[in-house]
């Protein structure tokens, strides 16, 4: 009697181990993470990653920032992960104000909305004509990390310093780093740990 229960036990073990395989069934198409799919290496797609694939783009966000501020030039965008979702914070000015507009990444709703007096010295704009895309600007940053880097966002922002148009684009995972991308010619400018 013990030995058919330890034969049942390790029949059942065997079954509920197959099950949670992470080997596709027969029929069922394996996920891949479309920034790795012309690598020979097959990198399983992070949940990040998964999440990704249903924001809308930065040129939609943008037109939800135009919707409230028709007038506004774009200083600043983010996108990042905040409290469990993706949002993008849109930076505008117009004549002598500043606003900051949060919108979810997934709704394209309007989450939050701030309005600031605009310093005299912070004028800076961006030239959005001519700029690579954040998915680009994410793509080639990608070939500067580890294979198990998530993206953990990016931003696009004038540098003064440079006088240009750059992404800041951060990943995480067993080696963080944040890559810069010149916004225009896609030349890493900058690798930091």
């Amino acid at each position: 009697m013990k030995v058919w229960r330890t034969v049942t036990f390790t029949a059942f073990s065997a079954l509920a181990l197959a099950a949670c395989s992470n080997e596709p069934s027969p029929g069922e198409t394996p996920v891949s993470d479309p920034a790795t799919e012309n690598n020979s290496s097959v990198v399983e797609s992070s949940t990040t990653d998964q999440a990704m694939a249903d924001v809308i783009s930065m040129d939609q966000a943008l037109d939800v920032f135009w919707q409230e501020y028709p007038d506004a030039q774009i200083k600043e965008v983010d996108f990042d992960e905040d409290w469990g979702e993706w949002t993008y914070q849109i930076t505008g000015i117009f004549e002598d104000r500043e606003y900051e507009v949060e919108i979810n990444a997934t709704t394209s709703t309007v989450e939050k909305v701030e309005d600031d007096r605009l310093d005299d010295d912070d004028r800076d704009v961006l030239t959005l004509d001519g700029l690579i895309t954040p998915d680009e600007a994410v793509s080639i940053a990608r070939q500067e990390v580890e294979a198990d880097a998530t993206l953990e966002g990016w931003n696009l922002s004038f540098d003064d310093d440079r006088m240009q148009a750059e992404y800041e684009v951060e990943f995480k995972g067993s080696d963080d780093r944040d890559v810069t991308i010149h916004a225009e010619t896609g030349e890493v400018l900058e690798v930091e740990r």
